[in-house]
């Protein structure tokens, strides 16, 4: 019965992905995830005493978890991962194969969720067989989907008791109901047209030969996925218009968790059926909610459908287009349907449907005119060979040479084939009548063949000069240009909204954000809004064909180029001049194949109704004219365009030294023009003017100034050999001064801008570059002058002129040289003499030599400094250059790895403001013993870099990969230091001061860096959420330590938590935690690690040694455990921050006698009130590090709680160290005595007799000890439902009083190796059951206490009812570890067949508590055994077998069950005898009466 859940949904996923992860990048990539999902528990299972499993399916991949005995409440907490592309989670819940119920959710609605995850919330059950059913019970889990890159942080736990409020935590969306009803979704499918051939054309005649008629080679149906469920429609052979009028219903919740619905056609065929094309509806876009709400509602509307292009091959390589992964490239067919949804009335669920459906009309048939004209085709690609290039333009069929429809049988007019593509008249002529004269003018829907023309080393043009080449196509759609207009207008309004939000508007500071927020969701709505769903005239593709074979193509939305009277509705290229770049189809284009520009084309389009057609060329810039009436060439213009090639940044390493040698190329129309190599750098400042002389433009002078056509800047990496690197692209629109303009202020000279360079989808750096276009006439006479080369040792280059070059200002930089750590092997060589450069605008200083890198990584001259020119504007800083070379012998120098710092306005040098250094009279708090940070302790002080700072080395090739993932890879290091900056000259006061080092510059008061040796301390307290390692979704972790070259394992020694080891920094100074999961067999495997980098931590000025605790004591747990006194910790501050050191006053008038450590640690608490010199001091804590695993990128592995400890050893040594091993579980034992039952059901009719009766019997466990359940003995032949048993259960358990819960180690299976240990909920389970002897026992009901919270017994049979377990959040609740003992009734409740509660019995019960020491003192038999027996109940002798005591059976029977029927028996008879003495006697009577006898 599973199997009818699962859809086979690969495809789904990928677009589902796309189109709401992807947003951005317009890429049709899929998106490959890791998924992982913990079952923790399930709640309120109905149905009797079950074994329930979970399965978890995701596509067709299925995982279960294992198998709870009898329990409607079963624990799990078990974790289980896919890996892939995927669709549908449907949790099963199986029963011996009986599904329970199920839960079905997009993993993209996992994905769009804050965190792409959900955690610890509960999930509803339900079937979609039973409709009238609500839910079925609840499962508690996380799912979490991580994409690549995706770090998922676990959020902080909140207490049980939250998260047992399962109505507060249900796993939905935001803005879903809690309470869903059943709806009914029904997809219609009328008809579908224009679909392509599915069969070779040497099969069709084959066939022909056989058949001897000319079939069409498509056997087309419709297959519909919808939230897991998929329905088909009857297959029409060989049609390529089939009319199918079916309809499928899904049955699924309201409102779904799935999102859209799969419409697919498909080819049934013999072997196996291939997709034709792919369409989804997203539900969302034709429903919507609030009180002018409306149903998903559609149609009946023609739905498009793209994919490959249609030529039918048996090996398609494009086939996963058809499927809906990725942008089609190509009109496939469209298909007429409609969708709606009623809500199921519950009451009555039989609906009759017929899959016979009426066809509505879908609106009038319009002819439509496309016209194009192609001004311009540069840059195509070199690859593609000098044969002749033209371009084809198509809409819908319409237009397709190559492969266009194969002729429908019906002639229909609107069905015009690219056969009746002559017959259109041409356009040239407004009368019908010139259309003869003019005949040989017909124009199709492609350019004639032109060859290329080179432009540069990778690029060609087409010679389009003055004649521009044009095509024309009629097609015929219906009209419903109406809801296209609604779109454009909303996306003009968003457009404006778009612009409006660059101009800050006079907003307060704090309400900026807000605002902003506001509009951006604004915006989303709107282009939300504007995606119009039913659209029927399909995308406009243009191909690019090279010797009948198609190459790159593009796709432009047909509302985009739709014309109307109205301005507002006009789509927003239509009539005007358009840069368009085409690209690869399919998967071809992506990866670096994918990264060159196919073709540029500027290009103009215009469609319309044929009736409007006179308005076509409106918007062709002046000076075109249609070809037929005057040869006279359009207007020319000439323009000189000047190119200021500043500087890039941060652009993208292409050289295996992680560096490049960047050029960069400027594309303008079809010229070309390149800047000077600049060798081995990531931040090449050119400053570089090209001049492009002679570029010729067409069309009118205002126009080009309003839209001027794009400039595509491409950066290279030049390399030795072979040909260039791309490494990324740019674009942008020059500043334009036609020659009647004065050059001048406002627009003149252009500012430098930066435009985003980008490779693909990823960014690539940036460009700091202005742009001018400046009109030409007759002499240059007009033009701003350039000046000539001024340097000449750069020869003929042209720099920047000074207007728009930035004003530079004298600079100091200070560089602090601290140290180089981690440095991996360079060409296998270890390095041993590193140095560093640093090189910033081509000034720099490098640091002194490393003689012994292995000794001591650190530099001997702390502060070196240069001076260097830099511009005023911060923004426009060049980047800082850090680079590490190795020295090896006879003076080589290898590259070891390099950094560049592309912000230096963290390093900007501010003067203190001087203020006064009185003290703050001192606040007393006394807080919590220990501060608890729920993440590391750097996200919280600033990674400690509060004057070191690490820089990270990167060497080698950057990833290709669409988001930078693989940086880490590239790490070959860590420069540690820190930079100055300041403008000189330095003012005065600063070299003034008192103890001002020259040497050290800006950098006073920072220690030295000789190595120290410290004694570490290492407190791991407790690891939480570990990721499995093993098969079965466990793990049995240690810890293992490493400092340097030692490390400790409490492998063998479970808990050890803490360690010592003296180490010396700077050569050990970065500690690793990590948790392996222990094998038996192989080695063991690593779960996850975490680094903590403590040179940071102990030369940080926040103290982060040991924290700072929150009173001070000498003795007790929390004594104070640094070695040196909080007075002597002030008094250093107080030296190092030059303040004049602390002086205690006498006490005032408080009595209580405060020493000066306790003064003194109130003002270490409150050290960041301090003015100039105050910063927070790390407090005592506890901080929560994420387990990372570099196997699986983005997800942690579980947490891990743990602090450090850091003493120099120079200082006095500090006391031992606490010990915090973890709490033991306490042992008890609770001690259940079932003293009577009551009320409950009558299951078996007696044998002979058939009296209704029980053989009662009750049974109990503790949750997760169900093979320790206890029964007690069996009360034989209760008649009223009533039992006694006066029986005693003992359960012995461990328990975890601060988690509560349940600690129980047990053998997961026969063949496990040792004990698993659980941590459970203590719940109480009792259970009344009904013995048989001969078939399995019967349950009647039963009750689960919650021992921390549960419902108070009642005083008698009587109060005890079903709200006892209904109302129980209202009802108080009481603690089994406080009360001690308690003695109650409470109800047995069971299900009946409608899933409502019933009451089944009741139960007086008594709970006692006890510690294992009183237990041993005072110890009890079970059942009613000694010691301290139980007295025998009284049981009624009726309950014994009727063959023992026939008499007793008899005289019970008589009286008890047949005393009423013996009277009414009795009765009876003597009614007859009275009508029969009457019958009998009647007669005689009357005869005597009558003869008056």
């Amino acid at each position: 019965s599973i199997s009818s859940y699962i859809t086979s949904a690969w495809g789904d996923v990928r677009v589902k992905q796309q189109s709401k992860l992807l947003r951005s990048d317009k890429s049709p990539h899929s998106f490959s995830s890791l998924i992982s999902i913990t079952v923790i528990e399930a709640r309120q299972l109905i149905g009797l005493n079950m074994d329930p499993v979970v399965c978890v399916e995701i596509g067709d991949d299925k995982k279960y978890t294992s198998m709870k005995e009898s329990t409607n409440c079963p624990y799990y907490n078990e974790v289980r991962q896919f890996n892939h592309k995927s669709v549908i989670h449907s949790k099963n819940l199986l029963r011996s194969g009986t599904l329970v119920g199920t839960f079905k959710m997009d993993v993209g609605t996992v994905y769009s969720q804050p965190e792409h995850q959900f955690y610890h919330k509960w999930a509803i059950l339900s079937d979609p067989d039973d409709v009238t059913a609500g839910c079925k019970g609840y499962i508690k889990c996380d799912i979490a989907v991580v994409g690549k890159g995706d770090n998922i942080k676990t959020p902080h736990k909140a207490n049980e008791t939250d998260e047992d409020d399962v109505e507060g935590n249900l796993l939905l969306p935001e803005g879903i109901p809690a309470e869903r009803q059943w709806a009914r979704f029904y997809v219609k499918i009328f008809r579908a047209e224009g679909l392509p051939k599915m069969n070779t054309s040497i099969m069709a005649n084959v066939k022909k030969a056989f058949i001897g008629e000319n079939r069409d080679l498509v056997d087309p149906y419709v297959q519909v996925h919808f939230a897991g469920q998929k329905g088909k429609t009857s297959v029409q052979k060989s049609s390529y218009e089939p009319i199918w009028n079916e309809q499928i219903i899904f049955t699924e919740l309201f409102p779904p968790l799935c999102k859209r619905i799969k419409v697919q056609i498909r080819d049934s065929d013999k072997v196996n059926d291939v997709a034709i094309g792919t369409h989804f509806i997203d539900l969302r876009k034709i429903s919507n909610d609030g009180d002018k709400g409306f149903l998903p509602t559609m149609g009946p509307a023609w739905v498009n459908m793209y994919g490959s292009t249609r030529q039918y091959t048996l090996m398609d390589e494009h086939q996963d287009l058809n499927d809906g992964l990725g942008e089609g490239v190509s009109f496939r067919a469209r298909l007429l349907l409609s969708v709606a949804v009623e809500i199921l009335d519950t009451t009555s669920p039989e609906i009759i449907s017929s899959t016979e459906v009426q066809v509505d009309a879908t609106g009038k048939i319009e002819e439509f005119f496309l016209f194009g004209s192609f001004l311009e085709a540069t840059m195509i690609d070199r690859k593609i060979g000098d044969k002749p290039i033209s371009f084809e333009i198509t809409i819908g069929n319409y237009g397709n040479q190559i492969d266009g429809v194969s002729k429908p049988s019906s002639k229909k007019k609107k069905k015009d084939g690219e056969n009746e593509e002559e017959e259109s008249e041409l356009i040239q002529n407004s009368s019908e009548d010139e259309a003869d004269e003019d005949g040989d003018l017909v124009s199709v829907s492609s350019t004639p063949p032109m060859k290329p023309v080179i432009t540069d080393r990778n690029y060609f043009h087409l010679p389009y000069f003055e004649k521009k080449p044009c095509i024309y196509i009629k097609s015929w759609w219906q009209d419903q240009r109406r809801r296209l207009y609604n779109s454009n207008m909303m996306d003009k309004i968003a457009d404006k909204l778009v612009s409006a939000k660059q101009i800050r508007t006079q907003v307060k500071k704090n309400t900026v954000r807000d605002k902003l927020k506001m509009v951006q969701n604004f915006l989303q709505k709107l282009r939300f809004l504007a995606d119009e769903p039913q659209h029927s005239i399909p995308d406009v593709f243009i191909w690019m064909m090279n010797n009948n074979k198609r190459i790159a193509y593009a796709r432009i939305p047909s509302k985009d180029i739709l014309y109307s009277i109205v301005d507002e509705e006009t789509g927003k290229d239509c009539g005007k001049v358009k840069a368009v770049f085409l690209k690869l189809p399919g998967k071809k284009g992506f990866g670096p194949a994918g990264w060159t520009v196919q073709a540029k084309l500027e290009l103009y389009l215009w469609l319309g109704l044929n009736k409007q057609r006179k308005d076509f060329l409106c918007g062709l810039p002046n000076g075109f004219e249609e070809i037929k009436a005057t040869k006279t060439g359009p207007v020319k213009q000439v323009f000189q365009l000047r190119a200021h090639m500043y500087q890039a940044r941060s652009l993208f390493a292409a050289d295996s030294s992680g560096l490049s040698d960047p050029f960069a190329r400027v594309f303008f129309s079809t010229h070309s023009q390149v800047t000077e190599v600049l060798s081995e750098t990531l931040c090449p400042t050119w400053d570089q003017l090209l001049v492009f002389d002679d570029v010729e433009l067409f069309g009118e002078a205002s126009e080009l100034r309003d839209d001027p056509p794009i400039i595509v800047v491409e950066i290279y990496d030049q390399d030795t050999v072979g040909k260039a690197e791309f490494i990324g692209r740019t674009f942008a629109k020059p500043t334009i001064k036609m020659c009647d303009e004065h050059y001048g202020p406002p627009r003149f000279p252009p500012q430098l801008e930066y435009f985003q360079i980008y490779r693909g989808n990823c960014t690539a750096g940036e460009l700091l570059a202005a742009f001018e276009l400046l009109q030409v006439t007759g002499t240059m006479v007009d033009l701003p002058p350039l000046e000539g080369p001024t340097d000449s040792e750069r020869g003929p280059i042209l720099p920047v002129p000074l207007g728009i070059r930035p004003v530079l200002s004298r600079y100091r930089i200070e560089v602090l040289f601290w140290g180089l750590r981690d440095l991996k092997r360079i060409n296998l060589a270890q390095v041993d003499r590193p140095r560093v450069d640093i090189e910033c605008a081509g000034r720099g200083v490098q640091s002194a030599l490393i003689q012994n890198y292995k000794k001591n990584p650190n530099f001997s001259t702390l502060v070196k400094w240069f001076e260097v020119d830099l511009p005023e504007n911060e923004l426009l800083h060049p980047p800082l250059n850090i680079r590490v070379v190795d020295c090896r012998a006879f003076g080589r120098y290898i590259l070891v790895g390099s950094h560049a710092v592309s912000s230096l306005r963290r390093f900007i040098y501010s003067a203190p403001d001087k203020t006064s250094n009185n003290w703050a009279t001192a606040v007393f708090v006394f807080a919590g013993l220990f501060q608890v940070y729920n993440k590391e302790l750097e996200s919280e002080y600033g990674n400690f870099e509060d004057w070191l700072h690490t820089f990270n080395l990167y060497r080698g090739k950057a990833g290709d990969d669409d988001e930078h993932a693989l940086d880490d890879d590239r790490i070959v290091g860590r420069f540690k230091g820190s930079l100055c900056i300041y403008k000189l000259p330095v003012s005065e006061e600063i070299t003034r001061e008192a103890g001002f080092d020259p040497n050290m510059g800006m950098f006073q008061s920072i220690p030295h860096n000789d190595p120290v040796n410290v004694l570490v301390r290492v407190y791991v307290v407790r690891a939480t959420d570990l990721h499995p390692a093993d098969i079965n979704g466990k793990a049995d972790p240690y810890v293992v330590i490493k400092l340097g070259k030692s490390e400790v394992k409490d492998k063998e020694n479970y808990i050890s938590k803490q360690n010592f080891e003296s180490a010396t920094f700077p050569m050990e100074s970065m500690l690793t935690v990590s948790v392996y999961d222990w094998d038996l067999v192989g080695t063991d495997d690593l779960i996850g690690e975490t680094k903590i980098d403590l040179e940071n931590r102990f030369y940080s000025k926040f103290r982060a040694t040991c924290g700072i605790s929150s009173s001070y004591s000498v003795h007790g747990y929390n004594s104070w455990r640094d070695p040196m006194k909080p007075s002597q910790i002030l008094a250093k501050l107080c030296k190092d921050g030059k303040i004049d050191g602390p002086h205690y006053g006498p006490g005032g008038k408080v009595k209580v006698k405060q020493t000066e450590e306790h003064l003194a640690l109130t003002v270490l608490n409150h050290w960041e009130e301090i003015p100039r010199v105050g910063c927070k001091l790390v407090p005592e804590h506890v901080e929560t590090r994420p387990l990372l695993n570099l196997d699986k990128p983005g997800i942690e592995q579980g947490r891990i709680e743990m602090w450090v400890d850091m003493f120099p050893m120079d200082m006095p040594a500090p006391g031992p160290a606490i010990d915090i091993s973890p709490r033991k579980p306490k042992s008890f034992e609770l001690r259940v005595i079932i003293w009577n039952t009551d009320d409950v059901i009558l299951e078996d009719d007696a044998f002979m007799t058939g009296e209704k009766m029980s053989d009662i019997y009750v049974r109990g466990w503790l949750k997760g000890q169900q093979e320790d359940k206890q029964d007690t003995d069996v009360h034989y032949h209760s008649l009223t439902g009533e039992g006694n048993f006066n029986w005693r259960f003992v359960f012995p358990f461990d328990y975890l009083m601060a988690e509560e819960k349940i600690v129980i180690s047990k053998k997961e299976s026969m063949f496990s190796w040792d004990e698993t240990e659980y941590k459970i909920p203590p719940r109480l389970t009792l259970q009344v059951w009904d013995a048989d002897h001969f078939s399995a026992d019967d349950f009647l009901g039963a009750i689960e206490l919650d021992l921390n919270r549960f419902p108070r017994g009642a005083k008698t049979a009587k109060q005890c009812t079903l709200d006892m377990i209904r109302n129980e959040q209202d009802l108080p609740t009481i603690s089994i570890f406080k009360q001690k003992r308690v003695k109650g009734w409470w109800p047995f409740i069971a299900r009946n067949e409608n899933d409502e509660m019933e009451l089944t019995g009741k139960v007086e019960a008594e709970l006692h508590l006890v510690t294992a020491e009183e237990a041993e003192k005072s110890p009890v038999g079970l059942g009613r055994n000694e010691p301290d027996p139980l007295e025998k109940p009284n049981r009624p002798d009726t309950t014994f077998l009727w063959f023992l005591s026939p008499l007793k059976a008899i005289r019970y029977l008589v009286c008890n069950r047949y005393k009423w029927l013996i009277i009414k028996i009795v009765l009876g008879l003597l009614l007859l005898i009275m009508v029969g003495l009457f019958l009998y006697s009647m007669p005689g009577y009357l005869v005597k009466k009558l003869l008056g006898a």
